[in-house]
């Protein structure tokens, strides 16, 4: 209506104007005309948008997906709150996109497979844990994943136990929110490339396959250690992790055999992609090594039934909502591992028999 009536009162101005004039200036409305009902039909589109702010401390990505990490570098508290300012992070370092539109777009466009929980098992390493948190969360918004990060953290005299940080994880995990996968990252493991996807998926993952520590190949074939992604229904199936390892290595085995008993399939990202920067040195002290994890490995299906999720006895000590995490402290119990030995479940025909051979 507006422009009608622009147009009708420059029309009755042009008549009193020579003729040459009058159709120059025509056609000039005209455009103006037409550029301003163009205006109306897109208003929508438009419309003032703020600038999307990335956090200072992200790298922007080249060409190929993989990007610089800084893994010397460890970045002050005020660049971490800068990260969870500008990306508006609620406490306890959850998260999830602004829109459903966006949730619509990631992860094949099914937002169940977008509600992810990073678990962190965790002791002395107070230098690793920043290094992580200034890469890991523009990581997971890029993606648009609803996601929440818990630094698992065993606060008692005996000696770490990987596996049982991630069922108690797990446990405290799905008090905060149903979330549909867990990814079950190591402290020291960053990812380097956008490509790899945390997002929810029907089997089992492998995500860290090529790793700078070991010149961007696999330690060997089995070798199932660093980042791994399980959905809910895959942590039920197989009563979660063993809690019989105490100590460096092994549950990342005992985990295969139990994919491999219960004819579960994993899959990695494809080759070149699942690159990751780890955190050496730092005044961190790695774990000794189990001296008995092989022989553990070997009743690994016999304990499998009664040794995980449902057999986890641990004491929630504190449980802290800091800006960019959620820190649990974790207090386990030992068990008495003789009494976890049952007839073991057969093996499918196809399965191929591990270095280790878990019987």
């Amino acid at each position: 209506r507006a422009v009608c009536c622009f147009l009708g009162l420059s029309f009755v101005v042009c008549r009193k104007m020579r003729r040459s004039t009058r159709l120059l200036l025509q056609q000039v409305l005209v455009f103006a005309a037409g550029f301003l009902f163009y205006l109306y039909l897109h208003l929508d589109d438009l419309a003032f948008r703020p600038p999307l702010e990335i956090p200072t401390s992200w790298t922007p990505p080249k060409e190929s997906g993989v990007y610089d990490v800084d893994v010397e570098t460890i970045p002050t508290v005020d660049q971490l709150l800068d990260i969870a300012k500008k990306s508006d992070l609620a406490p306890g370092g959850l998260w999830k996109p602004r829109s459903s539109s966006a949730m619509q777009k990631s992860c094949d466009g099914n937002p169940r497979k977008g509600k992810v929980a990073v678990l962190i098992p965790y002791r002395n390493r107070p230098l690793h844990v920043p290094i992580l948190l200034k890469y890991l969360h523009p990581f997971m918004q890029r993606q648009q994943l609803d996601y929440g990060v818990y630094l698992v953290e065993q606060n008692d005299s005996l000696p770490f136990n990987r596996a049982s940080l991630f069922n108690a994880g797990v446990l405290e995990a799905l008090r905060d929110k149903f979330y549909t996968c867990f990814v079950f990252h190591d402290v020291d493991h960053i990812p380097a490339d956008h490509r790899i996807s945390y997002c929810c998926a029907d089997d089992p993952l492998h995500l860290s396959t090529n790793v700078d520590r070991w010149q961007y190949k696999l330690l060997y074939p089995e070798f199932l250690g660093g980042v791994t992604q399980f959905g809910r229904a895959h942590v039920d199936k197989m009563n979660g992790m063993s809690n019989a390892y105490w100590g460096w290595g092994g549950e990342d085995d005992d985990i295969l055999c139990r994919w491999r008993t219960l004819g579960m399939k994993f899959r990695r990202p494809p080759e070149g992609i699942g690159r990751y920067r780890t955190i050496g040195g730092h005044g961190h002290k790695s774990a000794d090594k189990n001296p008995e994890r092989f022989e553990k490995l070997k009743q690994a299906r016999s304990r499998m039934p009664v040794d995980g999720m449902n057999s986890i006895r641990y004491k929630r000590t504190y449980k802290k909502l800091h800006p960019l995490y959620t820190h649990l402290g974790i207090q386990l119990v030992t068990h008495n591992e003789t009494s976890m030995l049952v007839t073991p479940p057969k093996l499918p025909k196809d399965t191929k028999v591990p270095h280790w051979s878990c019987q």
